[in-house]
């Protein structure tokens, strides 16, 4: 029983219990609010209690909290020289990417008039023969994959070093090299054979 319930109880007890009127019905609305008065007070100590059990949680929370950051940030401190050499390799990978893309277009550009070349060229009905073999742009706004391209270059690659053109002047043949490209005694294989033979599902450069 809290004090104010105390004092009311010694209260009502030394008035006289036949006590009537106006003096029993403040005495009754006192009792009233006096229980009132102490059950909201209950509720706001349970809700006082409860909040500070929140607090104490979310205090707890953002303490662990601020432990990962400093940990994920000590880490971070760590892999930054390891980043920075990632990233470095990365963007030399790339150029060095872009340079052989750029490299294989070059060889291309050189590659696709020789099997564009019109009826008065030499090397005409030889184009004509392997060209099925090849992938081409149906008009000049075509532009082919570089797996296309690549497998383009392979394949006229093949034929030079079969030396499919050796039957024509040199001087009527328009001039391609591939750079860093052997000795064509090198590239060829012993008689009879060839070493691209079924590389290509649909191409043999000895049967055309």
């Amino acid at each position: 029983m809290s004090r104010l319930s105390d004092a009311y109880k010694n209260l009502k007890d030394k008035l006289s219990p036949e006590v009537t009127g106006e003096v029993a019905i403040l005495l009754s609305e006192l009792g009233s609010a006096i229980e009132k008065t102490e059950k909201n007070l209950d509720e706001v100590i349970k809700e006082s209690v409860n909040r500070k059990e929140t607090i104490q949680a979310k205090e707890e929370e953002l303490r662990k909290l601020n432990e990962t950051i400093t940990e994920l940030t000590k880490k971070l401190t760590d892999y930054e020289p390891i980043v920075k050499e990632a990233e470095q390799y990365k963007a030399e990978v790339e150029k060095t990417r872009k340079q052989k893309e750029e490299e294989m277009i070059a060889q291309w550009n050189k590659i696709l008039p020789i099997l564009n070349a019109n009826q008065k060229s030499p090397i005409f009905d030889k184009v004509q023969k392997i060209k099925k073999y090849f992938k081409l742009p149906k008009d000049e706004n075509e532009k082919l994959s570089l797996d296309e391209i690549k497998q383009n270059i392979d394949i006229f690659e093949h034929y030079q070093a079969i030396d499919y053109f050796s039957d024509i002047p040199s001087d009527t043949v328009p001039e391609y090299e591939k750079s860093g490209k052997t000795d064509k005694k090198e590239q060829k294989t012993e008689e009879g054979s060839n070493a691209f033979e079924g590389k290509f599902k649909e191409f043999n450069p000895n049967q055309i």
